[in-house]
């Protein structure tokens, strides 16, 4: 993602002294060097294809749902558990797109592909309501490859600077793990529990585009809300022979994310 980035840098300053140097003439222009004032601009739209990347961090919050059914005991003694769990890291990805340029507003369709780094272990412990024995655990969501398709919005305040708004989806293969260790004296055994499953989410974003010193490339800041999707669950049960507990374990997190992009702009 780095070599990239830098590829485009590279790019940039290679073609700057053929395409930066024209500059801002006879009226104030788009970071295209398109003239968005024109009485043309006014009847016309301006097209072009983009390619980008980005980096940025991201934050996973939801709520962890566990249910302990003891099945040589009465459905009183179910204990019912819910904890905060919160996970973050870096993301990177890659975008492709589409844009039309009409009297200072810019329309477009993007489709993108991201990688996220939010795949870390949280241990704990805990007692089940019936006190029956003292459990130690550990709790993994992951989310790794992610692709979306969204439509994009914005309105040059500015030749060189636009507020953005974002709309779309995005889906991702999305990991639950728990591991639940009992006391061995009380209840022998341990077991990991594990799914992963298919997600769709929506996605909405506001941002803006900032024109460089070199007219095809421009730089984005973008927060995204990434809301719930489907509930992912594991099941699984330790057979002692004689309390053969009946574990389950769910999550639905939102997401949250801050990115900073390069876009490189066909013209």
């Amino acid at each position: 993602m780095k070599k990239i980035l830098f590829l485009m840098l590279c790019l940039c300053s290679l073609t700057a002294s053929a395409t930066c140097s024209k500059g801002v003439v006879y009226c104030p222009r788009d970071w295209l060097g398109n003239l968005i004032d024109d009485h043309d601009c006014e009847r016309d739209w301006m097209k072009n294809f983009l390619v980008g990347a980005s980096m940025g961090y991201s934050d996973l919050q939801g709520s962890l749902r566990q249910q302990i059914a003891f099945g040589g005991l009465p459905d009183a003694y179910t204990s019912n558990i819910v904890r905060d769990y919160s996970d973050s890291g870096f993301i990177m990805g890659l975008l492709v797109g589409y844009q039309g340029i009409r009297d200072k507003w810019l329309m477009g369709v993007e489709l993108n592909g991201d990688w996220n780094q939010i795949d870390t272990n949280h241990p704990y412990a805990f007692v089940d309501a019936p006190e029956v024995a003292g459990w130690n655990a550990m709790v993994r969501y992951e989310r790794d490859l992610l692709a979306g398709l969204s439509a994009r919005v914005g309105y040059f305040l500015a030749y060189n600077f636009m507020p953005y708004a974002r709309l779309g989806a995005e889906v991702s293969r999305d990991q639950l793990e728990t591991v639940f260790a009992p006391n061995p004296a009380v209840i022998p055994g341990r077991t990991t529990l594990d799914a992963r499953i298919w997600v769709y989410r929506f996605l909405l974003g506001l941002g803006v585009e900032i024109s460089t010193a070199c007219r095809p490339l421009t730089v984005r800041v973008e927060y995204n809300y990434h809301s719930k999707g489907k509930t992912i669950e594991t099941n699984g049960a330790i057979i002692d022979g004689v309390l053969n507990p009946v574990l389950n374990s769910n999550m639905q997190p939102t997401e949250q994310s801050a990115s900073l992009a390069l876009v490189w702009n066909f013209i």
